[in-house]
């Protein structure tokens, strides 16, 4: 486990990542809002992974 704010540095050459990671819903917030906020955590993750994972990574 590598703790690091860089995705490319966290994803280097793993075999399986786990996404854990997305912002909270808050009161009031209605869920496509929500989904619409955590697009871009798990696209920036997901770029990230295809450039420098292993290519047969597994990801939940």
């Amino acid at each position: 486990v590598l703790p690091t704010a860089n995705p490319e540095e966290a994803f280097k050459d793993v075999a399986a990542a786990f996404l854990v990671g997305a912002m909270p819903r808050k009161e009031g917030m209605e869920r496509k809002d929500l989904l619409a906020a955590n697009v871009r955590i798990f696209k920036e993750q997901g770029q990230a992974m295809d450039k420098v994972a292993r290519k047969d990574v597994k990801v939940l």
